[in-house]
């Protein structure tokens, strides 16, 4: 899935690209594919900056930070 969202994003077709890579994220989460979610959060950020929508790439970027490895472990140690 994840390949032909950035097939899309290469084509500069970003709706169709977003979708995709939404739907992903979605699966991506539910399987708990930590990198996979990082990966799909990065290029949803990438395709923000590609149509100048920078405050939404932060928010995606932020997203990234937020599945990252030793936050996961923080909230893990917490528990």
């Amino acid at each position: 899935m994840m390949n032909a969202g950035n097939m899309y994003l290469q084509q500069n077709q970003f709706k169709q690209a977003d979708s995709i890579y939404i739907k992903a994220l979605q699966f991506a989460r539910d399987s708990q594919f930590v990198l996979r979610v990082q990966q799909l959060f990065s290029n949803l950020t990438w395709s923000s900056i590609k149509r100048d929508q920078f405050d939404q790439a932060t928010v995606w970027m932020d997203s990234v930070k937020k599945f990252s490895p030793s936050a996961l472990s923080s909230v893990a140690l917490r528990n």
